[in-house]
């Protein structure tokens, strides 16, 4: 009986070693997974991130150039309306300005 137990002991470690090694191979293919699911996340957050973050940084000099530069062209539209009588004038007058402002000129 005892050499019964034992035969029957040692075909059950067999048994439980084998399961064990599939079960690290399935657990190591799990993690394998797992790295490239992660690793694509942050290459998503970053392609999403990173255009923000610049637009917050770059952004807010610009809006406010271009608001100064609306705000001289208002100013020297409204002095030309005072003494223009053809507001078709004015229109150009106004594109052309904006657009050197914008241009660089």
């Amino acid at each position: 009986m005892s050499e019964e137990w034992h035969e029957r002991l040692q075909k059950l470690s067999k048994d439980d070693l084998q399961l064990s090694q599939e079960i690290l191979a399935h657990v190591r293919v799990m993690r394998r997974r797992l790295f490239w699911i992660q690793l694509i996340a942050w290459v998503k957050l970053a392609i999403i991130a990173a255009p923000v973050i610049l637009l917050l940084v770059w952004l807010p000099p610009k809006l406010k150039t271009i608001w100064t530069d609306y705000q001289t062209i208002s100013k020297e539209l409204e002095m030309l309306t005072r003494t223009t009588k053809n507001p078709s004038l004015l229109t150009d007058l106004f594109l052309e300005q904006l657009m050197k402002r914008f241009n660089g000129n």
